[in-house]
């Protein structure tokens, strides 16, 4: 079953390290203890936005149809992508 190996694989890498923290603990003060300075990039607006972009980005061959150049294919991947998440989230909240 692919969908059980899948998630047996997510499960077994959290309590991987959990085991590697027992096996070998810290002794000394870890690097990133007290204050660590982290950038976030805010490139997105909301999670919709990101999958949209995410599935733009993740099509590898956008030169295989003769029909409209690779910029506007790519933006209608987008565009497409936020359509049916919004549609699938409106008709989430119609369910609840």
């Amino acid at each position: 079953d692919p969908v059980a190996l899948l998630t047996t694989s997510v499960m077994a890498a959290p309590c991987g390290l959990y085991l590697s923290k027992i096996l070998m603990p810290e002794t000394g003060r870890p690097a990133t203890a007290g204050a660590v300075a982290t950038a976030v990039r805010r490139d997105h607006v909301n999670v919709i936005d990101a999958a949209a972009a995410g599935a733009a980005d993740g099509i590898d061959d956008f030169n295989s149809d003769i029909h409209g150049s690779a910029d506007y294919r790519r933006a209608m991947v987008s565009v497409f992508t936020r359509r049916a998440l919004d549609g699938a989230l409106a008709r989430a909240g119609q369910d609840s």
